[in-house]
């Protein structure tokens, strides 16, 4: 909450979901990096697979 200088009204802003950067996006901004992002959920399932793989392969080494 913040008290504007001419008022004594107060404003709360709550940030949405989107708004909020996560730490990631904070690192890119930082290094001047955009992200693209894939737009089909095939081009997603792409890169899904092999960390999925990759976790069982943890999960198993270290059972």
């Amino acid at each position: 909450m913040c008290q504007t200088p001419r008022s004594t009204s107060w404003r709360k802003h709550y940030l949405l979901t989107d708004e909020a950067d996560t730490q990631w996006k904070k690192v890119l901004n930082d290094c001047r990096v955009e992200p693209i992002y894939a737009l089909s959920p095939q081009a997603r399932g792409k890169i899904e697979r092999p960390y999925r793989w990759l976790q069982d392969r943890i999960v198993r080494t270290c059972a």
